[in-house]
């Protein structure tokens, strides 16, 4: 599967930010043309999530409200099946068009 020239770019900035945010944090690149298994980039493992793993029901929920003008989610409160919080930014990216192609999740 070749990405979109927008979402590779975004790929390499991965390690840096990860490292810039610390060992607790996560930081994962979606590709939103494939729901099913959009991950396509990770770094950190605090939800234990995996390359080619799907979107979560957060993403699909505000796709499907808002399309391509689903708002940026900055520092929501996320809670994880062992029952552990998180605070999570969900940043939707988009093509010279405007269409929403992925997301940058931390």
């Amino acid at each position: 599967m070749e990405l979109h020239p927008y979402l590779t770019a975004v790929r390499e900035l991965l390690p840096g930010l990860k490292q810039m945010l610390g060992e607790h944090y996560e930081v994962i690149l979606h590709d939103l043309s494939h729901p099913e298994s959009s991950i396509v980039a990770i770094e950190g493992n605090t939800t234990r999530r995996k390359v080619g793993g799907p979107a979560t029901n957060y993403l699909i929920k505000t796709l499907a409200e808002y399309g391509d003008t689903a708002p940026n989610s900055i520092n929501y409160k996320n809670e994880l099946p062992d029952r552990r919080v998180l605070r999570s930014s969900t940043m939707f990216l988009r093509d010279g068009a405007g269409r929403i192609i992925g997301s940058l999740c931390i």
